[in-house]
């Protein structure tokens, strides 16, 4: 249960406010002060001119103490001051008149939007969905400048990285792409791009395709590119996959997959794919009954998902029966 606080009345602007929201002020509520300097008499000078001592000591002390007697009977009293009235700085010590004021009213002003600018700041900070929001954004800056600095480091690492392989000949490139842990990666992005570019179109949705469905890095992408470059570098890779000691029918067989997946991108798998699919599976030793199982399986799905398989083979039909009309 929420506490419950009385209700006080502030002295100086009358504002009523829970007890928990005021200060306390010590005010003074009455009395004097008063300030003395010794002085003495003419009957003082004619009793020190008769040798009274008490009266020497006075004129010695007038002469040669400077000192003032200071003393004071105030009271003073505990009141009731708002936040804001507490804030506010008290200028009524400073005397001076309509002068004092008009030098002193702009520092009053600035005092009083100052105030007010903190009070604003404070109670945005202690929002809590402002609170919430600035420090998401805190942390965005920290952990974009901090990935931006991670960028950079990996970039300059991937530089130097590409700069090495640069100077490979064939032989040591092809020594990387079998000893890479995205062995893969690399097969598949040679074979895949090989088979998008069968048809003389490599589309955009081809190309979207191989790099969406690889996690390959851009050192495993670089060596791809220099086999790439090279027709005879390529047909020499694609004939040593099966010496590989890891690879095996499985392996092959989804490679062989994830090519027809590529060649049906476009929505038809033609004959000039479906003779480098055919080349590559002999090459990875898959058998005649192994590669029509997977050609069965791809053409189902394609024409499943409204494309077309192999239509030469079927204008050629088409010619046929007309012919014989």
């Amino acid at each position: 249960m929420e506490k419950q606080f009385a209700l006080r009345t502030c002295s100086d602007c009358g504002a009523k406010r829970p007890a928990n929201q005021m200060k306390s002020r010590s005010v003074r509520a009455g009395g004097a002060t008063f300030k003395s300097r010794k002085s003495i008499t003419g009957m003082t000078i004619v009793g020190g001119a008769l040798g009274n001592k008490r009266a020497s000591g006075a004129i010695q002390s007038w002469l040669f103490n400077t000192s003032n007697r200071r003393g004071s009977a105030k009271t003073y009293k505990q009141v009731n001051i708002c936040l804001k009235c507490y804030l506010k700085p008290d200028f009524s010590s400073l005397g001076g008149g309509f002068i004092s004021t008009l030098f002193l009213w702009p520092y009053k002003i600035m005092w009083a939007l100052s105030v007010s600018a903190i009070k604003v700041v404070l109670a945005i900070l202690t929002n809590p969905k402002v609170y919430t929001s600035l420090w998401a954004v805190l942390c965005n800056i920290f952990g974009l400048t901090a990935l931006g600095g991670k960028k950079a480091s990996e970039l300059a690492k991937e530089k130097l990285a590409l700069k090495r392989l640069n100077l490979l000949d064939d032989k040591a490139i092809l020594g990387e792409i079998f000893k890479s842990p995205e062995f893969s990666e690399i097969t598949n992005y040679i074979m895949m791009s090989q088979v998008a570019a069968a048809d003389g179109s490599f589309s955009r949705d081809e190309k979207r395709f191989i790099n969406s469905s690889l996690e390959i890095g851009t050192e495993a992408i670089y060596l791809g590119q220099k086999v790439l470059a090279d027709q005879k570098l390529a047909n020499i890779f694609i004939e040593l996959i099966r010496s590989k000691d890891d690879v095996d029918k499985a392996f092959t067989k989804k490679i062989v997959t994830n090519l027809f997946a590529l060649a049906r991108v476009d929505g038809t798998v033609d004959e000039s794919e479906l003779e480098i699919l055919s080349e590559y599976a002999g090459k990875l030793g898959l058998t005649a009954a192994d590669f029509n199982k997977l050609k069965a399986q791809a053409r189902s799905e394609t024409i499943e998902t409204g494309g077309s398989f192999s239509t030469e083979g079927m204008d050629t039909k088409i010619t046929d029966a007309l012919a014989k009309r």
